[in-house]
Parts: structure tokens; C-alpha cells; sequence
């Protein structure tokens, strides 16, 4: 466990340097050596740095410049390479990787180049590179063979755990292979992250171990996959544990900012709720069962982004989107709601939508605070636990799909932009003209300036004449 000794030499460091000057901190790095000491799982991620309780940004940075340092001094084999390498900064990596690939080259090539009776003379220092090629530089130089060597994807990282995945399950979906393959990982498949565990399909599909099959979204061993998996995986359990429990998904964007991220794995994990970390398309919570999607879904909206999203259309795109699910029970969770958030529409207005909402079959609670919506979210937890298997939806891959944006633009949409665009048509008006005309095609069937300005007289809602004037003078075409 490498890495972990160098971290708990180094926090004892900055502990007894606070000590010394008498900082406030030092309360702290206590914490955080007691931390790390316990911690027993050998660290090969940074992410297994930051998920440490009271470890913050600015340690983490520390640290990961310290093991940055340390690590180029003391790997010297591949295989440690690709061990570390989630923890390495890419020019790192690619130097220590430059620099053992050259090495071994050079050992291969002197070692090719020599009768089999000379070899047991030599003693060869491995970890001196330098000394090695010096005396044996004649040699090399008369022999410029290159030895490539076969790939083989460091332990629990990411082109590992994918190359697992498949040898359990050829030819299956990227959801799917990421389900089995973080069982296999220390690193998180987050796909919102630059240094995802999921990167490694990329290593894998260049080293023509896995491809894509043309017009399908499966994945599968390539021939030379097969062989590299059965060598490495022989002797290994080829059951799939599949999870039977019942898993909260939460979207990683839901969790984007640190104190909503800490506070849900913080009480989740209290309450012995099992949950997971995934992109959804839609929704801001889920529930699976053995990676299939259970009938329910949590929509969250703070106050001032519900009454925003009622402003630029988003509401209602966003509530097409959680019906076009097929998922029969929809919560919609509008957290802290104050008077001081209606700034561009009245209250009146907002709480009609709130109104309507509910009688389309939505379940609509109003929070006080984020403890409250995660007690709520318990509870249907809860509720969902004591149902049945009947309750099961789709799989999590259709969910995905079915919850994936439409590229086509709804018409209605583009129609209710172009009234926002116009300066004097609050979001009220602009509902309510996209409403009357349902699309742009429609509004310019009048014939005429004047029979366009007697059908907006007519719409049910207060325009004034400026209003109208505006309306006409940016919209209507039609020459004079």
C-alpha cells in the first residue's frame, strides 16, 4: 500500500510542522491522520483522497503534488504504472512511461543480441537505467530492435474493470457494462468527470481488444480480447453478483456543488439507504432493481429555479420529458419557495402552475429546506421497498433512452422564444400568446397587419396596445 504510506508521512509532516507554530490546524490534520491510518483499501485513485472525511480542496491538491513527486522517483515497472496512473498528472505518466518502455527496450535488444552462455554472467541493476545503457551502449546502437510488448491493463483500473464486465457479459450495452464494471474498479465510472473509469473503453477499442458493432450500442470482445480476458480472468469467479437490493440513483448533476454532494452521502449513508452516482437524462432521482428502473421518479427544483424555469418554458419541457418516461408516479420536489423569488411573474400565476401540474397526475411537496427533501426522499424509499416486483418499469438503458432530449425542437417552443425576445412580453403574456397561436406557421396565416392586431385584441389576456404594436412591428413581415 504505496501510496498510503507516503500520504500518512506527509500529514505527519504538516502535523508536527502545525504543531510547532502553534496553528489552528493542527486539530485538523489529527483527524485527517487518523483518517488515513484506518483506512485499510490501498489508495490508487484520487478519488479515494477526496471521499476522506475532513479532507478538503486544498489538501487534496497538497497531497496529490506530494504522491506526484514521490511516485516519479519510486515506480519502476509498468505494472505500477498502470496502477497509479489515476493519480499521476498526464505529463507524468507519459514520461515515466517513456522512460521504462525505452529501458526494457534496451535490456530486450542487448539481451537478443548476446549468446544464451553469456547471460548468466551478466548482472543487470534494473534500477539503474542509466549505468545499464552506458556500458552496454555499443551494443545497443548495433541493434536498433524495438520488442512491443503485449498489453495488459493495470489492476482495478478502468480498461480492467470494462475487460471484466465483457468476459462476464459479451455483447451488452455501455450501461450495462458499467454496472458490472465498477464492482471491479477503484476508480468512479462517472461519466461527467474528465477522468472517468469508462476512458479506458477508448485504450481497449484502440488496442483492438473491444469493438462496437456498426448500428448497435452493444459492445464486444474482439478474438485477441477473448484470449487476453481467459488469461487473465481464468482463475476467477465468473458469477455476476447482481445487486437484488433496491438502489437510489441520484444524477451527478444533481450533486455538482460540494455541500448538496456531502449532505446527501452524508445522510443517505446515515440512514443505510444504498445509493449510486449515474448522468440521468431526466429526473433528478431514481430508483433500481438489478439495473432495472423501479415506477418512480423525483424531479428537485430550489424555489428561484422553478419560478426561472417558468420564465424561459423550462417547466413545462421538463414535465413533457418526466411523462414521456412512461413512469407512472412523478414527484415534484420545489424546495424553499419564497415571495422574494416571483421577481418576473406573480404568485398568483406561479401557484396556478403548481395547480394544473397536480392535476395531471404529478405529485407536487413543497420543502422547507434540503433535509427535508432528502427526509422526503427516504420515505419513498421506504414505500417503494414494501411493493412488489410489479412496480418494476424498464430496464435503466430504455430509461435512459427514453429520457434522452428530442433533437427536434417542439414548435410551440420556438414560438414561445420569439414572444420572450420581445421587450414589454413578460413570460405570462408569452405563454399565453404561444398558447393561442400553437405555432409560427399559424401566426402568420392573417392576411394583414389589421386583422393580426384585431386577433391579439382578442386574446384572453391583458396586452396592451403598445403590446400589440410591439408584436407586430418585430413579427409580422408583410409589407405595407
Amino acid at each position: 500500500m504505496l501510496v498510503n504510506e507516503i500520504i500518512i508521512q506527509k500529514i505527519r509532516k504538516l502535523l508536527d510542522s502545525a504543531i510547532k507554530s502553534n496553528l489552528k490546524s493542527k486539530s485538523l490534520y489529527r483527524k485527517i491522520l487518523t483518517e488515513f491510518t484506518n483506512y485499510k483499501v490501498s489508495i490508487t485513485t484520487k478519488t479515494q483522497i477526496k471521499n476522506i472525511p475532513n479532507v478538503g480542496q486544498k489538501t487534496v491538491d497538497l497531497l496529490l503534488k506530494h504522491i506526484n513527486e514521490e511516485l516519479k522517483n519510486r515506480i519502476d515497472n509498468l505494472n505500477d504504472l498502470e496502477k497509479y496512473q489515476l493519480l499521476l498528472d498526464i505529463n507524468d505518466y507519459n514520461r515515466i512511461k517513456d522512460k521504462l518502455t525505452e529501458y526494457n527496450t534496451s535490456v530486450n535488444a542487448f539481451i537478443s543480441d548476446i549468446s544464451d552462455s553469456d547471460i548468466s554472467m551478466i548482472n543487470i541493476n534494473t534500477k539503474d537505467i542509466n549505468s545499464t545503457e552506458a556500458v552496454y551502449s555499443p551494443i545497443l546502437k548495433r541493434k536498433n530492435t524495438q520488442v512491443r510488448k503485449e498489453y495488459i491493463p493495470g489492476y482495478r483500473t478502468g480498461p480492467y474493470a470494462i475487460l471484466k464486465a465483457l468476459w462476464i457479459e459479451d455483447g451488452t450495452t455501455k450501461h450495462k457494462i458499467i454496472f458490472i464494471a465498477k464492482n471491479y474498479s477503484n476508480a468512479d465510472f462517472d461519466l461527467t468527470s474528465r477522468n472517468s473509469a469508462w476512458s479506458g473503453m477508448k485504450t481497449l477499442i484502440d488496442k483492438e481488444l473491444v469493438y462496437k458493432e456498426s448500428g448497435s450500442k452493444k459492445y464486444f470482445l474482439t478474438q485477441k480480447g477473448k484470449d487476453l480476458a481467459n488469461q487473465i480472468f481464468k482463475d476467477t469467479s465468473l458469477i455476476n453478483n447482481e445487486e437484488e437490493d433496491l438502489v437510489l440513483v441520484i444524477d451527478s448533476r444533481e450533486i455538482k456543488s460540494r455541500t448538496c454532494r456531502s449532505f446527501f452521502q452524508n445522510y443517505f449513508d446515515s440512514k443505510d439507504i444504498k445509493y449510486d452516482t449515474r448522468l440521468l437524462e431526466v429526473g433528478d432521482f431514481a430508483w433500481i432493481k438489478n439495473e432495472m428502473i423501479c415506477d418512480f421518479i423525483v424531479e428537485r427544483k430550489c424555489g428561484s429555479d422553478f419560478v426561472s424555469s417558468l420564465s424561459d418554458g423550462r417547466f413545462k419541457e421538463q414535465k413533457n420529458r418526466l411523462k414521456d418516461t412512461g413512469i407512472s408516479n412523478i414527484f415534484y420536489i420545489i424546495e424553499n419557495l419564497q415571495s422574494k423569488d416571483f421577481k418576473n411573474i406573480s404568485i398568483d400565476y406561479g401557484f396556478s402552475c403548481i395547480t394544473s401540474t397536480k392535476l395531471e397526475g404529478i405529485t407536487v411537496i413543497e420543502t422547507s429546506d434540503i433535509k427535508e427533501t432528502a427526509s422526503v426522499i427516504e420515505q419513498i424509499h421506504k414505500n417503494i421497498m414494501d411493493l412488489d416486483e410489479s412496480k418494476i418499469k424498464m430496464s435503466y438503458g430504455s430509461f435512459i433512452e427514453k429520457g434522452t432530449k428530442s433533437k427536434n425542437t417542439d414548435v410551440n417552443q420556438i414560438l414561445l422564444y420569439c414572444f420572450l425576445s420581445i421587450f414589454g412580453i413578460n413570460a405570462e403574456k408569452a405563454i399565453k400568446l404561444s398558447e393561442h397561436f400553437k405555432t409560427l406557421n399559424n401566426f402568420y396565416k392573417t392576411k394583414n397587419k389589421e386583422e393580426l392586431r384585431k386577433e391579439l385584441r382578442d386574446v384572453k389576456f391583458c396586452l396592451s396596445k403598445k403590446n400589440i404594436e410591439d408584436i407586430i412591428k418585430i413579427m409580422y413581415c408583410t409589407k405595407e
